[in-house]
């Protein structure tokens, strides 16, 4: 009897989650009531090269899987009345595809898809099609996701559809092939200029194309937005930037290249702006800017750089494995961040000028040279050495010889 009570109890709870289920969660923003599933009846024309089909979406992996031989390159194309959520399952199948089957698409036409809205964060990666040369976007799309292009190493031109009202940061990230950036006729919140991306009063540039090597910023231009240039390997010099008064995190992330730009101007400026620049040998901040963000100059080429006089803190691994030598601590730092100066194998004379000790976090002079210098007032030097976050430094400090 008490087995029977607990099948039925199980039963009833197995049918209550069910029901649950179903509803949906009305609390759930992201339920599949209201992100929508996947029509896989809704119809679509297919054209494999030159050779069209009819399918549905459900049916459509079957159909690329008969009609395309494994290792050929093809160029497909696609016309269908789509919801957000049944194109990307379209995308999800394409790629399925490409990745099981071994295809090569080089030209991807969605200019016949109708009803989608969103390109979604990285969609091109995650589906492995990546290796697309050619692509052409459905008109509808109103928003363009964070990296939707990234890594897209073989697509060289790309033109922002008319209806795009919103799109995200680095999205051309690694599209290291990408030379022409478009904007449709119509499009009234983005403008293209000479292959970079703005908004359409040209204050905020959004991206360029992953070829320049060289962008002059438009006069009206005072911001670059998060990853506008991540990962422009290309990229080595930026110019016209007298108006610019913000760089977001990451902009110039993974921009190897770059050797010239100046931000002296810049009061605002992100985490990873300027993250593995390894050819950029000098580079002044503004000196209003009161916080150095982490991750700022990771891995930079300047062999020496001055902090400015207001800033008071100094972000985790700011300067991490650049190639300083030395290095002026204004007497305004009261907080230095973890790991900030490690790896900066050259870096042999610090200077601190506060005569009280800044808050130190770990390994901040981690891996640098083993003849590092550290030079404080004179009068503070017995401080230092007995401050809880100077003390394992404590051989290395002296007294500044110059007060």
């Amino acid at each position: 009897m008490k087995h029977t009570k607990l099948v039925t109890s199980m039963a009833a709870l197995f049918a209550a989650s069910l029901l649950l289920a179903s509803c949906g969660d009305p609390t759930d923003t992201n339920n599949s009531n209201s992100a929508g599933t996947p029509d896989n009846s809704a119809a679509i024309t297919v054209k494999i090269d030159s050779n069209e089909y009819q399918t549905t979406l459900g049916k459509l992996t079957s159909l690329l899987e008969s009609k395309c031989d494994s290792g050929t390159n093809y160029n497909l194309s696609f016309k269908a009345n789509l919801t957000d959520a049944s194109f990307g399952e379209l995308l999800n199948n394409i790629g399925e595809v490409v990745n099981w089957s071994n295809l090569n698409v080089s030209s991807l036409d969605l200019s016949g898809i109708t009803g989608a809205t969103v390109l979604g964060e990285s969609v091109f990666q995650e589906q492995k099609l990546t290796g697309i040369s050619t692509l052409k976007l459905p008109s509808s799309i109103t928003t363009i996701n964070d990296y939707a292009f990234s890594y897209c190493s073989e697509l060289t031109s790309i033109e922002i559809p008319a209806a795009t009202k919103s799109i995200g940061s680095g999205i051309f990230y690694r599209a290291e092939k990408l030379a022409n950036v478009t904007v449709a006729e119509g499009n009234t919140a983005f403008v293209a200029v000479d292959n970079v991306l703005y908004t359409a009063d040209k204050k905020i540039l959004i991206a360029g194309a992953q070829t320049a090597t060289t962008v002059a910023l438009d006069n009206a231009t005072t911001e670059i937005a998060s990853a506008a240039f991540a990962g422009s390997s290309k990229l080595k010099s930026v110019t016209n930037t007298k108006n610019l008064v913000k760089i977001a995190d990451k902009a110039f992330d993974e921009c190897s290249a770059l050797t010239s730009i100046d931000i002296s101007s810049v009061t605002e400026i992100g985490a990873s702006a300027f993250y593995e620049t390894t050819s950029l040998a000098s580079i002044a901040l503004n000196e209003s800017i009161t916080v150095i963000p982490e991750r700022l100059f990771y891995k930079s080429a300047f062999t020496s750089f001055t902090i400015p006089s207001k800033t008071t803190k100094i972000g985790d691994r700011a300067f991490l494995g650049t190639k300083l030598t030395s290095i002026e601590i204004p007497e305004s730092v009261t907080e230095i961040g973890e790991a900030t100066f490690q790896s900066c194998d050259k870096l042999t004379n610090v200077t601190v000028m506060g005569t009280t000790p800044p808050a130190l976090a770990q390994y901040v002079f981690r891996g640098t040279s083993a003849e590092l210098k550290i030079y404080v007032p004179s009068s503070a030097v017995e401080t230092y050495k007995a401050h809880d976050s100077w003390t394992e430094y404590a051989d290395k400090i002296a007294a500044n010889p110059v007060n």
